[in-house]
């Protein structure tokens, strides 16, 4: 059974990239571990638990299954603090609506 793997002096583990981004119906993928979004852009959160830290203008949202529609979830603002997020890969996102 595998779970998350944590303790003293484990860091994040390196970027998986299975695909290029460039590549068309290739799996949502990024860089690095740390993202910026410009303003309006929004990105899916890829599926598993993962710790965001929303910043000062980027929110979480999820969508709604029944009228197909981004409801935004937690408010922005700076908080410093780490949210926990469960998703599926693809009703769950982090938008900049700055």
């Amino acid at each position: 059974m595998t779970g998350p793997m944590s303790g003293p002096g484990v860091g994040l583990a390196l970027p998986q990239n299975l695909y290029p981004t460039e590549l068309a119906q290739s799996p949502y993928d990024t860089p690095t571990n740390q993202l910026c979004l410009a303003p309006g852009q929004e990105l899916p959160i890829p599926r598993g638990d993962w710790l965001v830290s929303t910043g000062m203008y980027s929110i979480i949202e999820y969508l709604d299954p029944v009228t197909g529609v981004w409801v935004p979830g937690t408010a922005a603002g700076w908080g410093g603090d780490l949210v926990v997020i469960s998703s599926d890969g693809f009703s769950v996102g982090i938008a900049n609506w700055n």
